[in-house]
């Protein structure tokens, strides 16, 4: 009776510890391979909705912030865009932005302007100007 109990636990050990041994090789055979990024799809083509962007210049108000800036640009297809203007000061901080919709652009370079929403954008503070540029239809 004790040989076949001895055997019995054996065997059980036996099957438990082929249970863990596949059970990690599983483990491990199912996180080999690339990782799955969350949130982003990296990088895709695009079609450009502009060509030569360009900050042409700004308006200041009666006190001397900066009041819009004049965006410079040829869109690529008629449609309706979306221009957004963000300042940024020298630690890329945005002090301030705006954004402005055009309806039925052609294909020939225009001029547009953008309104700056906050109102107390000193122009010695701005480093960097961002022009965003998007095709809406």
């Amino acid at each position: 009776m004790l040989g076949r109990l001895f055997t019995a636990k054996m065997v059980a050990l036996l099957v438990a510890l082929f249970m863990m041994a596949s059970t990690v090789s599983i483990y491990a055979a199912s996180i080999s391979g690339t990782a799955k990024k969350l949130g982003g799809t990296g990088n895709v083509t695009v079609a450009v909705p502009s060509s030569n962007a360009d900050l042409s210049g700004w308006t200041l108000s009666a006190s001397g912030t900066v009041s819009s800036v004049q965006v410079t640009w040829t869109p690529a297809a008629a449609g309706n865009y979306s221009i957004q203007a963000l300042l940024k000061n020298g630690s890329s901080t945005i002090i301030g932005s705006g954004t402005a919709t055009i309806s039925g652009s052609g294909t020939v370079q225009r001029s547009d302007i953008v309104t700056i929403t906050q109102t107390d954008v000193d122009p010695a503070l701005v480093v960097t100007a961002v022009i965003n540029i998007r095709q809406t239809t």
